[in-house]
Parts: C-alpha cells; sequence; structure tokens
C-alpha cells in the first residue's frame, strides 16, 4: 500500500512538474558575433558610420514566455571606432568624454511582442549619465543548438534611433545631424 501511494505521488509530480512553464534561461553575448554600429547625417550628404568593437550583453528569456525577455548591456566607450584616427579622438574626447563617461548601458524595460519574430524593445540607454527610453525592433534570426556542435544560440538583428542632444551630446550641430540610426547584429549562447 506505501508503495503504491510513493508511485501515484511520483506520478503526480512527475506530471505537474511537466506542466510547469519553462524556466527563463540565460544567454550571453557572444563577441565574435555581435556588432553595434550607428549612423549619423553629415551635412546633408551621406550617413557616417561608425562602430563600436567592445561590449558585454546578457539575455534571460524564457522560451514559452518571450514578452518577459530582458536584456542588459554594456558598451565600453573606448572600444568607439571609425575609418578615421583624427575623427575617432574628436569623437571620443568632445563627443562622447570616453574618460569621464567610460561606459553606455541599455537595460530592458519592456518587451512586446509584434509577430512571432519580431518584438519592440523600450529599454534605458544611459549615455554620459543621462538616461533616457530608447525603442529597439527587433528580428528574431534564429534559436536552436549550434551546428557542428557547441552550446544553444540565439541570434537577433535589431535597428532604433534616438536624438544624441536628449543625451547632452550637442558637439558640431548643425554639420552633424541630431538622430543618431543604431544598427544591432547579436548572437547569444546559452550561460553555463
Amino acid at each position: 500500500m506505501t508503495f503504491k501511494w510513493i508511485s501515484a505521488a511520483a506520478l503526480a509530480g512527475a506530471i505537474a512538474f511537466s506542466s510547469l512553464p519553462a524556466q527563463a534561461e540565460t544567454y550571453v553575448e557572444e563577441p565574435t558575433h555581435f556588432s553595434i554600429t550607428f549612423d549619423v547625417d553629415h551635412l546633408g550628404y551621406s550617413h557616417y558610420v561608425m562602430r563600436f568593437n567592445e561590449s558585454r550583453a546578457t539575455l534571460t528569456i524564457d522560451k514559452d514566455a518571450p514578452e518577459k525577455a530582458r536584456v542588459e548591456a554594456t558598451i565600453m566607450v573606448d572600444s568607439y571606432d571609425s575609418n578615421n584616427e583624427v575623427l575617432k579622438k574628436k569623437v571620443l574626447e568632445e563627443a562622447l568624454d570616453g574618460v569621464k563617461y567610460p561606459e553606455i548601458t541599455f537595460k530592458t524595460v519592456n518587451v512586446k511582442l509584434v509577430d512571432e519574430k519580431t518584438a519592440e524593445i523600450v529599454g534605458n540607454l544611459t549615455i554620459r549619465d543621462v538616461t533616457k527610453p530608447v525603442t529597439l525592433i527587433a528580428k528574431l534570426n534564429g534559436m536552436g543548438a549550434t551546428p557542428g556542435g557547441g552550446p544553444d544560440r540565439i541570434g537577433f538583428s535589431a535597428l532604433g534611433k534616438f536624438k544624441r542632444s536628449d543625451f547632452g551630446i550637442n558637439t558640431w550641430v548643425p554639420f552633424v545631424g541630431d538622430e543618431v540610426n543604431v544598427r544591432i547584429e547579436a548572437e547569444f549562447v546559452k550561460a553555463e
């Protein structure tokens, strides 16, 4: 009789456990497949493209409730790069003030699913100790096992924009536009 009770309890527990929603899992930035580029208007003639080469990011996601996903990212300002060393130095010193403000951060506030592969991610962007909400439109490119072996992987593309003047960066106005267009290509691997 005791055996039947333990078996019934074990079976009930197994059924209850299997019907629980998936737990949130943590993924970390895979740096060789992670890029953050941005562009600004230059005199109305072109959009000058720049990038950051170093960042750290984590993604926490419950695959059964992706609207609860959270991203936290830190960008190292001194990793700013352009194809011009003189401009690079000027941007780091005069616009970003990289010595005083060595990091840019982004933290998710809200995720709204647009469709099964697209989400609107609202987060707090902090540049030069000023925090403002920014919206990114993110597209899920894929998720699953890494072909050839390795940890599970999730890939996204995201686009967003903000006004640099909102963060106190008014350098070179009106020669350089106020709107900053951001593009992120990101792969995350499951944390161990």
